[in-house]
């Protein structure tokens, strides 16, 4: 699904506009989720459930780093006990920028690079296993017939 903001609306908030190496984080309902952007062809925005955190300088900390650490249990934990709200729960942005982040070393760098490669490979690997259950699931139409 594709929805169209219209670009006075997209050019007047800097802040709404995603980039590749944007990192989204779910503020409201559902806490915590974290999403790395890459492979963006077009121009694209977020609507207000969503913090776009972006890296200024990559040479203090890499944007891949950032994406797994928020990924981690500690940004949810954290965001569990800020929260606020009664049934629906929502993550101010007062709450997010208190959030402790370590500064990685140049070996962390690396361990982001790794963690990125794993994600690749479950994605390759989920994928394949989808297509091997569809061609399961042709061969049993075929062998059963009924």
């Amino acid at each position: 699904m594709r929805l169209v903001v219209e670009k006075e609306r997209f050019d007047q908030d800097k802040k709404i506009q995603i980039s590749n190496e944007s990192i989204l984080i779910t503020k409201d309902g559902t806490l915590g989720k974290v999403a790395y952007v890459e492979g963006l062809t077009m121009p694209a925005t977020l609507n207000a459930g969503v913090f776009n955190v972006k890296v200024k300088e990559d040479i203090t900390i890499n944007s891949k780093y950032l994406f797994h650490y928020l990924k981690a249990p500690f940004l949810l934990n954290f965001a569990d006990k800020k929260s606020t709200g009664g049934t629906i729960k929502h993550l101010n942005q007062n709450v997010l920028v208190e959030f402790p982040i370590p500064l990685p070393s140049l070996e962390e760098k690396k361990i982001a690079e790794l963690l990125s490669n794993f994600d690749n490979t479950i994605a390759l690997h989920q994928r394949k296993l989808d297509l091997l259950k569809e061609q399961k699931k042709g061969f049993l139409q075929k062998m059963f017939v009924s």
